[in-house]
This record gives C-alpha cells, structure tokens and sequence, in this order.
C-alpha cells in the first residue's frame, strides 16, 4: 500500500507535481489488481 500512497497524494491535491509515467501507471494499476485479489479471497472464505 506504500508503494500506491504517492500516487493518492499526486492526483488529489493539486501542486507541482511531475508527470505519472506509463510505467509508473502500469505498477499502480498491478499493485491494484494484487490486492483486489488478496480481497477477494479474504471475503471468499
């Protein structure tokens, strides 16, 4: 959840921020995919 924190702050507040890279949007988007399956199978059982 760490890793996803920066991106909460970016988006959100404006400011100075640099550009998210493809890449960096790529990781965000599979860290995201990773802990929808971990919150799923914690429901499933």
């Amino acid at each position: 959840m760490l890793e996803t924190t920066p991106y909460a702050v970016e988006t959100r507040y404006p400011g100075d921020w640099e550009e998210i890279t493809l890449s960096e949007i790529a990781h965000a988007i599979e860290l995201a995919e990773k802990t929808l399956n971990w919150a799923k199978k914690k429901i499933v059982k």
